[in-house]
């Protein structure tokens, strides 16, 4: 974009931050940086095709720094992340954890401010395969 349509378009985003504001504040992206962000993720998630469409460096950095989501993974089984105690909590009562999953930007999962859910169960509803019986939890830091 040459620097005049980058004015226009700051000001069309302007006026819609403005005048939406009530309606889509916090769907509608209103900053250009913020922008850029969404279409880089989208990109870098998208088919082969639209994945191509970014320049060399660029996957290179994803395929470097973006595999893992920041802070902490996704994961079966384990001890999972400690934010709140829950996950402490959830142990020493016997339960195990089935399934991990954490706020992951390149997935468009976005959980609070880098949140966790975490699934449970008990050792008996496991051995049952009682799989109704699992709990969820979320923390968030």
């Amino acid at each position: 974009m040459t620097p005049a349509d980058i004015t226009q378009f700051n000001a069309r985003l302007e006026r819609a931050a403005k005048e939406f504001q009530d309606f889509a504040r916090a769907f509608v992206q209103t900053r250009l940086g913020d922008l850029e962000g969404v279409t880089l993720r989208t990109l870098a998630t998208a088919d082969n095709r639209g994945y191509a469409t970014l320049p060399e460096h660029v996957r290179a950095l994803i395929n470097e720094e973006c595999l893992l989501p920041p802070g902490g993974w996704h994961q079966m089984f384990g001890r999972g992340i400690e934010i709140q105690d829950t996950s402490f909590a959830m142990r020493e009562a016997g339960n195990i954890m089935l399934l991990q999953l954490t706020h992951d930007e390149m997935m468009h999962w976005g959980f609070g401010d880098c949140g966790v859910y975490q699934f449970w169960i008990s050792p008996e509803n496991l051995a049952r395969r009682n799989w109704s019986a699992a709990q969820i939890t979320f923390e968030m830091g």
